[in-house]
């Protein structure tokens, strides 16, 4: 009693003598369906196996019973023949009528489709060829010129057994229909390192430490960053191990003071001893003063343009019509010496800052720039401001006075500790440069 395999059917069209047996392949793009493989057993006990409508031996598609003596053994062969996977086919006959003028004659038609005669043994032909032609150059038969280079011959060895291994281990372990063996390139592998390099930066020693810490920041940062775009909804029941809605609880939570609120709620508390209500007037801007025998500095020069820069942040900020009139932006031409740099500059759009809104940054920048290099900038620079004798503010607003000057103090300074920064990020990264250009001279 023959156990035939699933899938398998009898077939009729066979002389009544014979007994035959075929698979057919999957659907076609036309959805229609060939005979893929048969076995047939004659009438004198010969076994006879067709693939594609192509005889072939036992031997020939890697099968060990070649001999069947017994129904035990015609059992196994028909086992091991149901498992063989079959080749789909290069091109449709149909759409390309003729391919072998371009690819060659090693191609025919059967089925519908453009097969390659030894689809089954190109590769091992090809490491076959690749180890002869290497042998002839070893024997002096072809020179070294005629061959491959080491690293190239030994690099297609490679890829050469390692994709036989693992076609072999997909479609017989596995059950693979079929293996896309272009498929089987390093091109991911070779842009995730790309992209690790690229967020690396010149960094022209790269080390395993590097790529550990690359990764795991890449590794966060494609699970916190939303989509630009798509449709996409959670169909498991598992959710991501950090959450948009986690972020903003850690954001919000009441009970975690910020660093950053405390040192403002010191300032502000400084700020309302000292601010008193006074008067800004912004007709020393435009006043008809005598500045012929006063010279400005670069400091002044810079202070006032970026006073300016502050002043209009200011008006952004506030709603109140007092705050707005003293803020208020004046454009156009000063003759005051300090505003040198915004008349040079300007192109109508520039704004010249209050009197006292000047003199007031440009203390604050003084004492910046004692402290710039200390370990906390931000508090000791307005911790040096507050320690001046008979030191007094004014503001005209007497309701918003506090949160002005205070925005005022964190605005400058913020802005200074960031230029600050970026100016020594600049010296250190020309100091590294000259360093590594020194370090490829000295042997180690």
């Amino acid at each position: 009693m023959i156990d035939v395999p699933k899938n398998w059917f009898r077939s009729n069209e066979i002389a009544p003598i014979d007994i035959a047996f075929h698979t057919l392949s999957t659907f076609k793009s036309n959805y229609s369906r060939y005979i893929e493989k048969q076995l047939i057993i004659k009438n004198d006990s010969k076994i006879i196996l067709l693939i594609n409508n192509k005889i072939v031996t036992p031997h020939e598609i890697g099968l060990k019973n070649s001999q069947q003596k017994n129904l035990i053994e015609f059992q196994s062969l028909f086992n091991e023949f149901d498992k063989i996977k079959c080749c789909q086919g290069a091109f449709s006959s149909t759409e390309n009528k003729d391919i072998r003028a371009s690819y060659g004659p090693q191609y025919i038609e059967s089925c519908g489709q453009w097969r390659h005669i030894q689809c089954s043994s190109v590769l091992k032909n090809a490491l076959t060829v690749l180890h002869t032609w290497e042998l002839n150059v070893a024997n002096k038969l072809l020179s070294e010129d005629d061959f491959l280079t080491k690293q190239t011959a030994e690099g297609l060895k490679i890829t050469i057994k390692s994709t036989i291994e693992l076609t072999n281990y997909l479609l017989d372990e596995c059950n693979f229909a079929y293996v896309l063996t272009s498929k089987t390139n390093q091109d991911c592998l070779e842009k995730f390192f790309g992209t690790i390099r690229q967020v690396a930066g010149p960094n022209d020693h790269p080390t395993t430490p590097t790529f550990l810490q690359l990764y795991r920041m890449l590794s966060v940062y494609s699970i916190i960053k939303p989509p630009k775009s798509g449709n996409c909804c959670i169909l498991e029941e598992n959710i991501p191990v950090i959450t948009i809605t986690d972020l903003k609880t850690i954001l919000n939570d009441k009970n975690d003071v910020n660093v950053r609120e405390v040192k403002i709620n010191n300032l502000k508390q400084k700020i309302d001893c000292i601010v008193e209500e006074g008067q800004w007037n912004f007709e020393d801007v435009f006043s008809e003063h005598n500045y012929s025998d006063v010279s400005s500095t670069a400091f002044e020069c810079a202070v006032y343009f970026m006073a300016g820069y502050i002043n209009k942040r200011l008006i952004k900020k506030t709603k109140c019509e007092t705050c707005l009139k003293s803020l208020q932006t004046i454009y156009g031409i000063s003759s005051n010496p300090a505003a040198d740099l915004v008349n040079l500059k300007t192109r109508g759009f520039l704004t010249h800052p209050n009197h006292y809104l000047f003199k007031l940054l440009e203390s604050l920048e003084l004492c910046f720039m004692k402290l710039a290099e200390s370990s906390s900038p931000f508090d000791d620079t307005h911790e040096e401001f507050f320690q001046a004798e008979n030191i007094t503010i004014t503001f005209p607003c007497n309701i918003h006075k506090t949160e002005i000057i205070t925005e005022i103090f964190i605005m400058y300074i913020t802005m200074r500790m960031r230029q600050y920064s970026y100016t020594k990020n600049q010296e250190a990264k020309k100091l590294n440069k000259t360093k590594k250009k020194i370090s490829k001279l000295v042997s180690s």
